[in-house]
């Protein structure tokens, strides 16, 4: 039996949430934060699997407009895309398009602008175009990319991947609020464990956490700590999973009041 990444920052968070949720089989009603950071995950899955497509479109010697140009019509188009597909979710969740393009365009826009520079230096440089251009080009970018380990009973989704020629980094994007300081418990664990999954494929020792609606990053590096950390976290969710005993609640009035199972939890003892 595997358990997955999610379930270790959500035991962080509240074991009790987790026990209602993997042991009671309850379910969080789906809330508009929920929503809103689907539809931005959504678009960043869609113009990451158009990177190459874009690329291989270049078969020509284009200035640097030229390939800017290029880059942010397709991830305008895209962007639209998205929220043409869930405008029905939005109106329901009563989120505002409008808010949601004024937040988040301009981190689109940056990372099209990121691209297209990445893209006219290599060619630039190298004096190559099309499939050529493309082989040389790095970082690669997967996407929701399955990750699982026997060894470790652990599994997961790893929002972004960047493929090196000799390594690889991790991504993982979050759209609520950003610490001030450090990065949250929760994402710090996920992080790690995604870097420990990550590493018997490819050398990787480093990832990001990025607060992109806050243009926050914070590095984290996998040590043996936070490994051993991890492995005792995940030892003490199988243990909940296990168990016939319902945690007490968390005490902790600002988590209750964001979670969306709280209504059910104080009906229990």
């Amino acid at each position: 039996m595997k358990i997955s990444v999610t379930m270790l920052s959500t035991y962080l968070f509240c074991e009790r949430k987790l026990y209602l949720q993997k042991v009671l089989g309850l379910k969080e009603p789906i809330k508009g934060v929920m929503v809103d950071g689907k539809i931005r995950h959504e678009i960043f899955e869609k113009i990451n699997e158009l990177d190459k497509e874009i690329v291989l479109g270049i078969d020509k010697k284009l200035n640097l407009e030229d390939i800017q140009v290029k880059f942010r019509k397709t991830y305008y188009e895209e962007f639209f895309n998205v929220l043409g597909k869930h405008k029905e979710e939005m109106f329901e969740f009563n989120i505002d398009p409008v808010k949601v393009f004024s937040e988040t365009w301009p981190i689109f826009l940056y990372f099209a602008e990121k691209r297209a520079i990445e893209v006219f230096n290599l060619m630039d440089k190298e004096n190559v175009y099309s499939e050529e251009l493309w082989s040389k080009l790095y970082p690669k970018y997967l996407t929701e990319l399955w990750v699982e380990s026997d060894e470790l009973k652990l599994k997961g989704i790893i929002d972004r991947v960047e493929l090196f020629e000799d390594y690889a980094k991790i991504v993982e994007l979050k759209t609520g609020k950003a610490p001030s300081n450090g990065l949250w418990p929760g994402h710090r664990v996920q992080l790690g464990a995604y870097l420990m999954l990550l590493s018997e494929k490819y050398k990787s020792e480093e990832g990001i956490v990025d607060y992109f609606n806050y243009n926050k990053k914070f590095n984290l590096s996998i040590d043996e700590d936070l490994r051993k950390e991890i492995l005792k976290l995940r030892d003490n969710v199988f243990g909940l999973i296990e168990s016939k005993k319902l945690p007490e609640k968390c005490g902790n009035i600002n988590k209750c009041n964001v979670c969306g199972l709280k209504e059910q939890c104080f009906k229990l003892n």
